[in-house]
């Protein structure tokens, strides 16, 4: 039922988006493994432009993933244990905290295919969508780039659940990671959809069908052996509210822009992001731990906070 939601072959992760971002990278390096083994696959080849030999010489070099912005610390900890080299992809657009954030110009797409080619043995592109600031990228531009290189696109989706059910009118250009032509991602039930704390999806694209039977392994890797089965059975309630949800975040977005627009008229700086997400930039009168303090008296808890934001 949730596959038919999603549009993804959908599986249930009781552990939130972590336990599914380190499967996710077992199932690319398995992917990979396995486009290896064929002669006959574009994906078995070396990326390396410049060098278009030198398959032959990096059956030593260890996978690597390229990583674009700032990642959870769930992608670090799978990529260690996994022992998958981490290439990173930085961007300069400024953010509240002066943390780097996606960019949505040719210029990120460019930095990554050449990301993608100056490396030995790439399994993937690993993007944060939306970032902790709510910033998103055009993953169907980039999926396509990628594409041509025969490159899988991991997304963490965790923040991005709730996409699946906009006014794509409204909001065109907040589509689910599985609506772009992401190979893997997952995303978080518990953030933005009436579901228990811990609940999220790992979604896989039929271009990684070879992998589906090495799902549950992976998941087993990651996860604990007793699985709360109320978990699973919130997930499965929002299957058949699903349709119902769509009124409900729809109208919920107009609350969040009216809530923006008063605290833009108050004076406070709104930083732009995704639909229900609110980020405010510090002042001369608040530092964003003042903002976060006031808050916390009126029993209001913010998801996260530093002196900028």
């Amino acid at each position: 039922n949730a596959s038919k939601i999603f549009g993804a072959k959908t599986f249930y992760s009781t552990e939130g988006s972590s336990q599914a971002n380190k499967a996710m990278l077992y199932l690319a390096k398995k992917h990979w493994e396995n486009s290896k083994g064929n002669a006959n696959s574009d994906a078995a080849q070396c990326f390396c432009a410049s060098e278009p030999d030198c398959a032959k010489n990096s059956t030593n070099e260890i996978p690597c993933i390229i990583a674009v912005g700032s990642c959870h610390k769930s992608f670090y900890h799978a990529a260690e244990l996994l022992n998958i080299r981490v290439v990173k992809v930085d961007n300069n657009v400024p953010t509240p905290g002066g943390m780097a954030c996606l960019d949505t110009t040719d210029k990120l797409v460019s930095e990554i295919l050449n990301a993608v080619e100056s490396n030995f043995n790439p399994i993937g592109v690993f993007i944060t969508y939306p970032d902790y600031f709510g910033n998103v990228v055009d993953l169907k531009g980039i999926k396509k780039a990628l594409s041509e290189l025969n490159i899988p696109l991991l997304v963490d989706g965790a923040h991005s659940a709730y996409f699946k059910f906009l006014d794509y009118d409204k909001y065109p250009e907040y589509k689910h990671p599985t609506d772009c032509g992401a190979d893997l991602c997952c995303t978080s039930a518990h953030k933005t959809l009436p579901a228990l704390t811990g609940t999220a999806y790992l979604h896989v694209n039929e271009s990684f069908s070879d992998v589906i039977s090495d799902v549950s392994h992976a998941m087993d890797l990651f996860g604990s052996t007793s699985p709360s089965y109320l978990l699973m059975a919130s997930l499965d309630l929002f299957n058949g509210l699903s349709e119902s949800y769509k009124k409900e975040v729809r109208s919920f977005c107009e609350k969040t822009e009216l809530l923006k627009k008063e605290l833009t008229d108050m004076g406070f700086t709104i930083h732009p992001s995704d639909p229900l997400r609110i980020v405010v930039c510090s002042d001369e009168r608040f530092k964003g731990s003042d903002f976060a303090s006031s808050l916390r008296e009126h029993k209001c808890e913010v998801e996260c906070y530093d002196e900028d934001y």
